[in-house]
């Protein structure tokens, strides 16, 4: 509040269906814009200046709490799904990687070797590894200045 004015917005008020299909809406919002600044990150350097580790999470949870209950449940859910795109990456350890090889294995009638298993996986571990140095580098450097 600043002499009055509230930069807000106002709440919206909806029916059930109404807002199930906001809240739709939105997951598939989050979820495209996510996919789509990951692919990003790798070729724009304004882009990967917007990650984040856990202690930058970690403070723009600290502002949502301060800012009302409402908001930190928000951010709550948008949090839960980041985490459920991320884990359904086609890459081991992570399920879509156990997703993805249960398929090959299902659609070629036999077992695919362990070796191949570890080449593909590694380059999700790398992608992984590059998300999170990089959302840490972010974080320190906006702490230290």
């Amino acid at each position: 509040m600043l002499v009055g004015f509230d930069f807000g917005e106002a709440p919206k008020h909806f029916g059930a269906a109404a807002a199930a299909g906001t809240a739709l809406h939105e997951m598939w919002t989050t979820t495209t814009s996510l996919i789509t600044n990951i692919g990003r990150a790798f070729t724009s350097e304004k882009v990967r200046h917007q990650f984040h580790s856990i202690v930058g999470i970690t403070e723009i949870a600290h502002e949502t709490v301060l800012a009302g209950a409402g908001y930190a449940l928000i951010f709550l859910g948008f949090i839960s799904l980041v985490l459920a795109v991320i884990n359904l990456f086609p890459f081991l350890p992570l399920d879509g990687g156990h997703i993805v090889w249960s398929l090959a294995e299902k659609l070629r009638g036999k077992r695919i070797s362990v070796g191949a298993m570890y080449r593909y996986s590694s380059v999700g571990i790398v992608l992984l590894a590059f998300l999170v140095i990089n959302g840490l580098s972010n974080d320190l450097s906006r702490i230290t200045g």
